[in-house]
């Protein structure tokens, strides 16, 4: 049997699950800029700066209006995707 949650428990259950996503997108990212540094150093300088910016936006993530985390949150599929990661 579960235990019932209140809406305020949900949404912060929801959060810190989001913000860890946002936490190891950004890790994920940050790798692919070493990788992109020895390339291309701007394509290592862009993906840097976009796992800074993922990384931001999970620390203040319940703060974030709700379109920047919806944003966010795609980033972090579409890095999901291109990876092969799998969330459970």
């Amino acid at each position: 049997m579960t235990t019932p949650y209140t809406p305020a428990e949900q949404r912060a259950a929801r959060a810190r699950v989001d913000s860890g996503a946002l936490a190891e997108t950004a890790d994920l990212l940050r790798q692919v800029a070493r990788h992109d540094g020895h390339v291309d150093a701007r394509r290592g300088d862009v993906s840097a700066s976009l796992a800074a910016l993922v990384e931001a936006i999970g620390r203040g993530y319940r703060e974030v209006p709700h379109e920047v985390a919806a944003v966010a949150m795609s980033v972090v599929a579409a890095v999901d995707r291109a990876t092969g990661h799998r969330r459970s």
